[in-house]
C-alpha cells in the first residue's frame, strides 16, 4: 500500500490548508480525499505535488507493508490532520 504521510507532512510544514490546496493551487477535493486514504492517484498528481513542493515522488511516498496495523497507522495519520 502507498502511504502519503510524507506528502501531508510536507503540506502541513508549508502551511497549506485543505481550502487553499484546492483554491490556489488548483487541487481537485476529490483527489486529496483519495490522497488521504491512500488510494490510487494519477501520476500528473503526484507531478503536480512534486512541483509545487520541489521534491521528487519518493519524498511524497512509501511503500508500507500491508499489515492491519500498518494500514491503520496511515489512515490514522491522515485522517486526523486538518489541511
Amino acid at each position: 500500500m502507498i502511504s502519503y504521510r510524507k506528502l501531508w507532512e510536507k503540506v502541513e510544514k508549508k502551511g497549506w490548508s485543505q481550502y487553499s490546496l484546492i483554491n490556489d493551487f488548483g487541487i481537485n477535493a476529490a483527489t486529496l480525499q483519495k490522497l488521504k486514504r491512500n488510494e490510487y492517484v494519477r501520476t500528473a498528481t503526484i507531478d503536480r505535488f512534486c512541483e509545487l513542493l520541489d521534491c521528487q515522488p519518493a519524498d511524497l511516498m512509501d511503500l508500507i507493508e500491508e499489515t492491519d496495523d500498518e494500514i491503520s497507522k496511515a489512515l490514522h495519520y491522515a485522517e486526523t490532520k486538518e489541511y
